[in-house]
């Protein structure tokens, strides 16, 4: 395993506009910062759960002191506790509030409210036909039989997707969109490999990433959780033969890189 690379890589910070603007935040210069230092770790959704420990560090001060500035940023409108992100994680998750209108949940579904959805848009007599075709139409078709799919494994796919999500943000500086074919890829990894998704994981992720970028440098992110398999599971590699970063790197060329 490649030795964890401490560099900072993050490149940029996306934060309120409304912020910078809020005379109660030029008082309280050093909550800002913190909210800052927040921003700098969500992700699309807006959502983060560094460590108070890795942010006292950061800033040189005690996690009291960190806990106060957030206890300020939740007072002030600009951050809410969120739900966890998954099972037996220990700190807490913060969800920032970009816009007021804008909840966690709608935020998690990739939805704004300023969004109509489509049928809106649609005569209501129209949309009504279209619902009465569609439903005819479905009940000429039959629905092909698939076995049921495990609950707890789809979360910690979903789970793995997300850090996989963080972790090329943090490496790479960029956004990457999974899809429900990743999911099910994500999925079929963890069944196979009777994977435990934790927060070991997305170490291992992240410094599957540093090492790639290190030894691949004009090539782009691997967007396919595949890369990650051999990182994740030791026992893809006792059963190839061949060491993490050879499989790695062949997975990596083979991939079809963005």
């Amino acid at each position: 395993m490649a030795k964890r690379n401490t560099k900072d890589l993050r490149l940029y910070i996306h934060l309120p506009i409304r912020a910078y603007k809020d005379k109660r935040l030029w008082r309280y210069k050093k909550t800002f910062f913190i909210l800052a230092a927040l921003c700098s770790y969500t992700d699309i959704r807006g959502i983060c759960w560094p460590n108070q420990s890795t942010l006292a560090k950061e800033f040189e001060c005690s996690r009291q002191v960190i806990g106060r500035h957030i206890k300020k940023l939740m007072e002030f409108g600009y951050v809410k506790y969120a739900r966890k992100e998954f099972k037996g994680q220990k700190g807490n998750t913060y969800f920032i509030i970009y816009d007021k209108k804008t909840t966690e949940n709608m935020a998690r579904k990739n939805v704004r409210l300023a969004e109509k959805p489509a049928e809106a848009n649609t005569p209501e007599m129209e949309r009504q036909e279209a619902i009465k075709t569609i439903d005819k139409v479905a009940k000429d078709i039959p629905m092909p039989t698939q076995p049921a799919k495990n609950e707890k494994i789809e979360i910690q796919a979903r789970t793995l997707l997300l850090f996989m999500k963080k972790a090329i943000k943090e490496i790479y500086g960029k956004d990457f969109q999974y899809s429900n074919k990743q999911e099910e890829t994500g999925y079929d990894m963890i069944e196979r490999n009777s994977l435990t998704v934790d927060e070991k994981s997305y170490v291992t992720m992240r410094d599957a990433l540093v090492w790639f970028r290190k030894a691949e440098p004009i090539k782009d992110a691997p967007y396919s959780i595949l890369f990650f398999e051999k990182w994740l599971c030791p026992n893809v590699e006792k059963k190839s033969g061949k060491s993490v970063k050879n499989l790695a790197r062949s997975i990596g060329n083979r991939l079809r890189w963005k």
